[in-house]
């Protein structure tokens, strides 16, 4: 909810997180996202990183938590992965 309401960096194009990993010590955030804009990718990242200091502020005042984790994120290419696995699936039962 904070990526989609909170920012207004025009650089960063539709998404959707996929997965958040956190360190053992809660130290560490690694934000997985799927980025809609397949164009846009290094330019959302970027956009992404430059937003890093007010989503932690806005952590930090939604959670109780005695450090804010440092916030990385990360294009994730598993829908994609997936989609290609089930078109070669679904050719090789067309060939069969």
């Amino acid at each position: 909810m904070l990526i989609a309401q909170g920012l207004q960096d025009p650089r960063i194009s539709p998404l959707s997180v996929t997965d958040v990993e956190v360190s053992a010590d809660l130290r560490i955030a690694r934000i997985f996202v799927a980025i809609f804009d397949k164009g846009n990718i290094d330019t959302t990242l970027d956009g992404l990183k430059s937003a890093t200091p007010h989503l932690r502020r806005q952590i930090a005042a939604e959670l109780n938590l005695r450090f804010t984790p440092d916030l990385e994120f990360f294009y994730d290419e598993s829908l994609e992965r997936g989609a290609r696995i089930e078109s070669l699936i679904s050719s090789l039962r067309k060939n069969k």
